[in-house]
């Protein structure tokens, strides 16, 4: 925020120089105008810095000069009231020594009156000696009542002072404490002194109110933080350590109003004066009048908690300060830190949860269990009510916290997420490949065999793989799909034995070579049935030690289903490849024979054509020319090329049924 209003006050500044710069543009023709103006208010300024000087010198002599006149107006008052306090004493002293009318009618109706009571002789003879001393007694205890005043004043002097100095001392003010001393040892009155300190209070209060703010809130920021990562205090700073075990500052202060009801030196002169006119009138009524009460409340408040942190030098300085707020940025960048740390693994765990499609009560079972079955024993600092926290917090329903109890249970709970998914993912990841290899092998013999079944292929997979990856509903489908893999395979399997059936009829094999067949099938499937090895096997060897019991069931029936689907898959894929060879035998042989046929019936035209032109007579015949030769020779001529073309192509055909078959 401090940050925000001092990058404001720039903008503003900015702000005000583009606005006089955009003036000094419109007003401003060319250079020279620019260059005169900025000289002009240069020599402005410099003009009212002079003026502004003569000022302040004017300013401190006036100050100086009203000081001595209030020195020596304070002085010749108080001989004032010196001079006047003694005329009433003398006015008092010759009002006893002179005896009116009217004392006397007062002095006879009192002795009416005790007579009327009967009141003893030594009750009245006491009476008569406070008549003879009421002026001794009354200036006794204006006496004592002013040494009384002094003495308040006094200690009001020092708690002020007290006070002053606590609050330079906190607020890192070096100066204040001295200035103080200078105060103090001024030949001022006491009066002038409680006036001038709380002067100096008053001064010094909105920096000390901002300061005690700023430093309640970074307590209790400090405090806030140390709370919430649950920091050791070897792991505090000094100035964090001060700040946090301090609370706020324990400051005596006067209450609102107090300095409004100080008196002035009018009001102790006023004062004064009307106790010696309760003095002359002393003969009249026989009393003398109270003093008035001292109007200073020096009764301590306290504006906050109280600690000893909180009581050293320095503790509310603006450098005391800056340093404990670069600090406690430091531990709210570390709180954001851990804060960050910890809901990226809480996302890790619902991401974790969705693929195993569990809910929050199916995931708290399952960690716990495989706690329980890993360690036995729970660690020393695991607490139920902060496990359900963290999973309250990974279901969204309560608040990711950043202390170190509820990290430690964050990262257990995923790291044990982490091995139980760890299994399921390898078994996923095998179950998978294997349905895909199978497939693919499948896939590749229906197709081969003229079935359209690329379209359910694609459904069965989308159905298939659009399942949470890590549930267990997505693995017992996998290995339900092999098992339906494993009748499909014999399904398609029977009938390419047919295929194969017909085209051993087609190419008239004999039942050794049938048999020969049959016997290395039979033997590679049984080297492939020995086999214990199988894909299965590595996820044992790198599933952790709290493996689920029903993956490992899993394990054991996908091995069994693997094997059986591996047999017949690897017996389709010799059976098709059989049948492939075969076909292409069958083909290659087809080719050969159609060849062959048309050589004999070229052979038989050209026996035929040979025939004819053979015969003698063919040349006594009235239609018979030359052109009938032409032809003849052209007719040779054709069959002897398409004669060669075939030829031609069926020694190829036999060079590639030699080097295919190798007979």
């Amino acid at each position: 925020e401090n940050e925000v209003v001092v990058q404001n006050n720039k903008i503003d500044a900015l702000s005000k120089s583009l606005g006089r710069r955009r003036k000094l543009n419109n007003t401003a023709v060319d250079d020279n105008d620019h260059i005169q103006l900025v000289e002009s208010l240069e020599n402005e300024i410099i003009a009212v810095k002079a003026r502004l000087d003569i000022c302040n010198d004017e300013k401190t002599k006036l100050i100086s000069e009203l000081k001595k006149t209030r020195d020596a107006m304070s002085k010749c008052q108080e001989d004032q009231a010196k001079s006047e306090e003694m005329l009433a004493l003398i006015h008092s002293e010759q009002k006893l020594t002179e005896t009116t009318e009217e004392t006397t009618r007062i002095l006879r109706q009192l002795q009416e009156a005790w007579a009327d009571i009967g009141l003893p002789m030594s009750e009245r003879e006491s009476v008569r000696q406070k008549l003879e001393n009421c002026v001794e007694d009354a200036c006794c205890r204006m006496l004592g009542e002013a040494i009384e005043l002094r003495e308040e004043k006094i200690q009001a002097v020092k708690k002020v002072q007290s006070h002053l100095e606590e609050v330079y001392a906190a607020l890192g003010i070096s100066d204040g404490v001295a200035t103080l001393e200078e105060l103090h040892s001024s030949p001022i009155s006491l009066n002038a002194q409680l006036e001038t300190l709380n002067n100096r209070l008053r001064e010094i209060q909105p920096q000390f109110d901002h300061a005690m703010e700023r430093y309640t809130k970074l307590s209790n920021d400090a405090n806030s933080l140390i709370f919430d990562l649950q920091l050791k205090t070897c792991d505090l700073t000094d100035n964090i350590k001060l700040i946090s075990q301090g609370g706020a500052p324990e400051f005596k202060r006067r209450r609102q109003g107090a300095g409004h009801r100080r008196t002035t030196m009018a009001a102790s002169r006023e004062a004064r004066a009307k106790v010696f006119k309760h003095v002359e009138n002393l003969m009249k009524d026989l009393d003398v009048s109270d003093l008035p009460t001292d109007p200073y409340d020096d009764t301590p408040l306290n504006t906050g908690q109280s600690g000893n942190a909180a009581k050293e030098p320095g503790c509310l300085s603006i450098k005391f300060l800056d340093d404990c707020e670069r600090d406690i940025k430091k531990l709210r960048v570390l709180k954001s830190e851990k804060m960050l740390s910890n809901v990226e693994k809480c996302e890790n765990i619902r991401s974790i949860a969705k693929e195993m499609h569990a809910n929050l009560r199916d995931l708290s079972t399952l960690v716990i269990h495989n706690l329980k079955k890993r360690r036995r024993e729970f660690p020393d600092w695991w607490d139920n009510s902060t496990s359900d926290q963290v999973f309250e917090a990974v279901s969204k329903k309560g608040s990711t916290i950043v202390n170190e109890s509820f990290t430690k249970h964050l990262d257990l709970t995923l790291e044990t997420l982490r091995g139980i998914t760890h299994g399921r993912k390898l078994l996923s990841d095998t179950l998978k490949q294997v349905i895909e290899d199978s497939h693919d092998a499948l896939l590749a013999t229906a197709e081969d065999c003229q079935m359209d079944i690329k379209d359910l292929y694609k459904s069965l997979h989308k159905a298939l793989f659009d399942l949470p990856h890590l549930s267990k509903q997505h693995i017992q489908a996998c290995i339900d799909e092999m098992q339906m893999l494993v009748t499909a395979a014999e399904s398609i399997a029977q009938s390419e034995i047919e295929t194969l059936t017909v085209l051993w009829e087609g190419l008239n094999l004999s039942s050794n070579e049938r048999g020969k067949f049959w016997g290395e099938l039979e033997e590679l499937s049984s080297k492939i049935e020995m086999d214990t090895t199988g894909p299965f096997d590595t996820i044992l060897g790198e599933c952790p030690a709290g493996v689920e019991e029903w993956v490992l069931k899993s394990i054991t029936e996908a091995t069994k289903v693997q094997r059986m689907l591996g047999i017949r898959v690897f017996k389709l894929k010799r059976l098709h490849g059989e049948v492939e060879r075969l076909r292409r035998k069958q083909e290659a042989k087809n080719k050969i024979m159609s060849i062959n046929s048309k050589l004999n019936v070229l052979s038989t035209k050209l026996a035929e054509f040979e025939e004819k032109a053979g015969n003698k007579h063919r040349l006594l015949n009235k239609k018979a020319n030359s052109s009938t030769l032409l032809e003849e020779a052209r007719f040779r001529k054709q069959m002897q090329g398409m004669f060669s073309a075939e030829l031609e192509t069926l020694g190829k055909l036999l060079n590639e049924w030699e080097v295919t078959e190798g007979k």
